[in-house]
């Protein structure tokens, strides 16, 4: 029946799709520095299961960057609880940069002295 209504359970996006855009909304931040607009913009995408994500995104993408970038991520990072991440959400996200932060050492040395789970 076309008329048929069926409800949606779950994230909006795929993971990948997601992480894209994630990534978008980090480097527009990067540039306008206004972290109400960047949680705005990440709540909008309806995707709450994988909040996690932006954690290790935000720090792997300011590792290639500067410490002026660092610290946006770091203001972003405090900014986000609770209304992005629960605190379980920003825990997983530094667990899940962990598993990969050899491989963000040979991306962008130094990273592991910089790296707040350092």
């Amino acid at each position: 029946d076309p008329d048929h209504r069926r409800m949606v359970f779950g994230p909006m996006l795929t993971l990948s799709e997601f992480k894209r855009r994630v990534v978008e909304a980090l480097n527009e931040y990067f540039s306008s520095e206004d972290v109400t607009e960047t949680i705005g913009t990440i709540q909008e995408l309806g995707c709450p299961e994988y909040h996690y994500e932006v954690v290790k995104r935000a720090i792997s993408m300011a590792m290639d960057r500067k410490e002026r970038e660092r610290e946006l991520v770091s203001k972003l990072l405090s900014a986000s609880s609770p209304d992005l991440m629960t605190t379980d959400q920003l825990g997983k996200g530094f667990e899940r940069l962990f598993e990969f932060i050899d491989d963000l050492e040979i991306d962008t040395p130094g990273a592991t002295e910089v790296s707040p789970i350092s």
